[in-house]
């Protein structure tokens, strides 16, 4: 229960003792908690603006022991800052104190945030307290009041244990922790440092989960709220890094920077080691996360003993029950058949076909043979699969089952890839398709490792989708978008990464491309995915622009400035193409390159097909001071 009439009350006493003149001291208004509580709470008069100066006004938080507050806000239009020499200087704020052992402040109390402004403007909306106290320091000038409506927002009281990570800290480190697997088996949460609070900068955080012979570790992040930039989480200093293992040495199964709803990472052995690390300028509210250590049977039940090819079909007999379950802990690779296949399938049947993998795996899936009845035109050139007989494909995506694809009639669609360990197969046939003489499908999964990357490239096993090439292996070779010729996966990130010998450079030539994408930028605000370069390892270049949309053959080429060259490749979790095909070389620094000088067009959109021979996009681009004179040469000649 919240004391409202003790607000209320101070509420009434500040209006009947209102001036214009500035009071010495602050009026307060408190809310407290007697359990689990929540409430609102706003400025005076909100949403009606002031023509009267505040000088000081206290909103104090205090929740029973035990207990943290946050504070959210829904509205907020205070003064914008003036910029002076110094910095932004707020006349109207709003003082945050989140870090106060007892709820009383003073002239010597430090705060944490101050804020003005409009809610547009604000880093964040949600706060919360480090302790059971949290309190609001109100301030406005006479002048400017009169035009801005104040602010609103709610509160609510929550259990401190919510947030307790159940894992054993180690001695002398800022959070670091141990989670051991119990006879029993264990589950339990784990949390970024200060969480809900946001992490502290320079945060160093290592999470060790150590599991019984046979048991996996299974991870859950259900809320990661990193700083968010549009980089590469390689180039991302706040980044959550996991690892296949007991330590660091181990593959790195995942790397996650950014914001996302929920992402899911198994290990393929008894260990996983998480490394959260932070840069020393930004601050964000980090992450929470589940575990649980699990014996490999329980993977599997309660299905019965796998079949062929690793399959493992549910225990009825009857046709209108073939859900089945594949794991790549017993078979890398198999085929999945409709029933009777290559006889005609059932009517009025819907067959679930779950795929999981392990550690750095993702599933392919190739459409071998396809033949549904299809009743809405030429089954070879469907139009639309609503109900139709059909195969739809999913894929999880922060927590959620995303629609990949949906095919149906006879054509089959080109070979597809998960974003992650886990796929969903579902085929559903209608009753009228009972007296029709059709087949049924033949598909072929894998659990690859790759990511379905061709070429010449040696894979880093250590790393998510890294490739090098090296000029010791050959002067040239080629390589390809991950799943290639397929679909490229969603929410993916590839680097190829080329070590040249000195007084050499890397030429990189596309003979295929189709990246979806908003050119010429190919930002994030455009949802674009997109290929980048850089002469460096840990950073991004400026001077070399993003590549996405189509393009023709050999219609572009980058080349670097030295014998060392990145290049990344990056999916977002929206949109699909079937990638790029690209050729490489080293060569010599001042070997001179061919120019084809690019016509001027338009910015073309998202969808738009360049056919073969037209002159839009052609930019060939090569850095070096030795090219860039050659063509001022050519031009003053002309």
């Amino acid at each position: 229960m919240v004391i409202w009439w003790e607000g209320i009350a101070l509420f009434m006493a500040y209006l009947m003792l209102y001036s214009d003149g500035v009071n010495p001291a602050c009026e307060c208004v408190t809310f407290q908690s007697y359990g689990l509580s929540q409430g609102r709470f706003h400025s005076p008069n909100f949403p009606q603006p002031s023509n009267h100066s505040i000088d000081c006004i206290l909103y104090t938080f205090i929740g029973d022991v035990n207990e943290l507050v946050q504070i959210t806000f829904l509205e907020f239009d205070l003064k914008p800052p003036s910029i002076n020499p110094s910095g932004p200087q707020c006349s109207d704020f709003l003082k945050l104190f989140l870090n106060i052992d007892r709820p009383e402040v003073n002239e010597h109390s430090k705060w944490d945030e101050v804020l003005c402004g409009n809610i547009s403007n604000l880093k964040q909306k949600t706060y919360f307290s480090s302790s059971r106290s949290l309190i609001l320091e109100y301030h406005t000038a006479s002048k400017s009041s009169g035009h801005f409506t104040g602010f609103r927002g709610t509160f609510k009281f929550f259990n401190q244990a919510d947030f307790r990570n159940d894992g054993h800290k180690q001695l002398g480190t800022q959070c670091s922790y141990f989670f051991q697997s119990s006879n029993n088996g264990t589950k339990g949460k784990f949390f970024s440092p200060r969480y809900p609070q946001n992490y502290p900068k320079d945060s160093n955080c290592q999470y060790i989960f150590m599991g019984h012979a046979k048991e996996k570790v299974i991870v859950r992040f259900q809320n990661i709220q990193l700083d968010n930039r549009e980089s590469s989480c390689r180039s991302n200093p706040d980044t959550v890094r996991v690892y296949d293992g007991n330590q660091r040495d181990g593959k790195i199964l995942r790397e996650i920077c950014g914001i996302h709803n929920q992402v899911d990472v198994m290990s393929s052995g008894q260990y996983m080691y998480i490394e959260f690390k932070s840069d020393h300028y930004h601050e964000s509210q980090g992450f929470a996360a589940t575990f649980e250590f699990t014996d490999d049977a329980n993977l599997y039940t309660p299905q019965p003993p796998p079949q062929k090819n690793g399959e493992t079909r549910s225990s009825s007999d009857n046709f209108t029950s073939c859900n089945m379950k594949i794991f790549s802990a017993n078979a890398k690779n198999g085929t999945i058949e409709s029933h009777s296949y290559p006889h005609p399938y059932p009517p009025s049947i819907r067959c679930q076909y779950e795929l999981e993998g392990q550690g750095q795996e993702r599933v392919q899936l190739s459409f071998k043979k396809m033949n549904l009845y299809y009743s809405g035109g030429d089954p070879d050139m469907p139009h639309g699969c609503i109900n139709q007989d059909s195969i739809s494909v999913f894929i999880y995506i922060d927590g959620k089952e995303i629609l990949l694809g949906q095919y149906c009639g006879n054509k089959s669609p080109s070979q597809l890839m998960s974003n992650n360990q886990r796929m969903k197969v579902v085929f559903t046939s209608t009753s009228q398709s009972e007296t029709r003489n059709v087949f049924g499908f033949q598909l072929e999964y894998n659990f690859r490792t790759d990511f379905g990357v061709q070429g010449s490239g040696i894979q880093d096993p250590r790393k998510v989708c890294t490739f090098n090439y090296l000029h010791g292996k050959g002067a040239s070779g080629t390589f390809t978008s991950p799943n290639f010729s397929g679909f490229y996966p969603r929410n993916t990130e590839c680097h190829y990464i080329f070590y040249g010998k000195k007084n050499q450079k890397v030429e990189i030539t596309f003979t295929q491309f189709d990246v979806d994408g908003l050119k010429p930028r190919c930002e994030k605000s455009t949802e674009s995915d997109y290929v980048s370069f850089s002469n460096f390892l840990g950073s991004g270049d400026r001077q070399l622009p993003r590549l996405c949309g189509q393009m023709n053959p050999g219609q572009v080429i980058r080349d670097s400035e030295g014998a060392f060259f990145r290049m990344t490749f990056k999916s977002n979790h929206i949109y699909d193409a079937t990638g790029f095909k690209a050729n490489y070389r080293f060569v010599p620094v001042n070997e001179i390159l061919t120019p084809t000088m690019p016509n001027p067009e338009p910015e073309t959109s998202r969808g738009t097909s360049i056919s073969p021979g037209t002159s839009h996009d052609h930019v060939t681009v090569v850095m070096g001071t030795v090219y860039l004179l050659f063509l001022t040469v050519i031009f003053h000649v002309l």
